[in-house]
């Protein structure tokens, strides 16, 4: 595989993990409705932990730093959009 190759495949995995990640935000916008009418906060340490520690065992222990770190971004992101959500209302 040539250098063009490798940046074609990763041009084609980028594109699948942004259509994953807007499904995914899509998604927190009904987390959102549903903390918001529940009167949770939007912050949940404990699931976030439960998220870490599945995504712990499923990744290699070579990548697991860089998976987690992933993930705590992921995190912070979608916390930042359930809040962008609920103050429109």
């Amino acid at each position: 595989m040539n250098l063009n190759e490798v940046r074609d495949e990763i041009d084609t995995i980028n594109t699948q993990m942004l259509d994953l990640f807007i499904k995914r935000l899509e998604l927190c916008s009904f987390v959102a409705e549903y903390k918001k009418n529940n009167n949770l906060p939007i912050n949940d340490s404990k699931r976030e932990e439960e998220i870490l520690q599945k995504i712990n065992k499923l990744s290699d222990e070579k990548y697991s730093k860089y998976t987690e770190e992933l993930f705590r971004q992921i995190f912070a992101i979608s916390k930042e959009y359930q809040k962008d959500i609920l103050e429109k209302k």
